[in-house]
């Protein structure tokens, strides 16, 4: 018996030794896919979690910012205008939407609702603006008059808020 077999694999070598080489080479090429294939995992997971952090430090710095202007101050003077910023940062946010599908459906929508709004408040601004004297003149800023001024503390920046801290809170959640 041990005869045979030695000469079945003499006869039969090439076959056997391509046969290992082919398995060999087959093995790499699963090796080397189910490696990449990991590597792409982590390079999304890694994306997911830098858009999900700079779009919310982005928006945390809006919040505070309107619960700084929501909140009012100790000289309440009805005659006194005040000025709001003209626009609030949204740099990181118009740089990272082609990216935006990697989060999911819920931050999405909480998300760019809010942005809208925050895109949105200049032209409310200047809406309640109706113009301004010259001495007012503060580039990036829009003056509101007194009488408006509080509209804009209280319908704008109030009902603004709630959707932007709901952002905040969507990105906060674990994926």
């Amino acid at each position: 018996m041990p005869n045979c077999l030695y000469q079945l694999a003499q006869d039969f070598q090439t076959l056997i030794m391509g046969f290992l080489g082919f398995s060999g080479v087959i093995f790499t090429l699963y090796m080397n896919a189910r490696l990449s294939r990991k590597q792409h995992e982590r390079n999304i997971a890694h994306e997911e979690k830098t858009l999900r952090t700079a779009l919310h430090a982005e928006l945390e710095l809006a919040r505070r910012a309107f619960v700084g202007i929501t909140t009012p101050s100790g000289d309440s003077n009805e005659d006194q205008g005040a000025f709001f910023p003209e626009r609030y940062s949204q740099s990181t946010y118009q740089s990272l939407i082609p990216k935006i599908g990697l989060l999911s459906l819920t931050e999405i929508s909480a998300v760019t609702e809010a942005y809208a709004l925050i895109s949105e408040l200049p032209i409310r601004l200047n809406l309640l603006s109706s113009g301004h004297h010259e001495s007012f003149e503060r580039p990036g800023y829009i003056y509101i008059a007194g009488e408006h001024a509080e509209t804009a503390m209280s319908i704008i920046y109030r009902n603004f808020l709630p959707k932007i801290e709901l952002a905040v809170e969507a990105l906060q959640q674990p994926a």
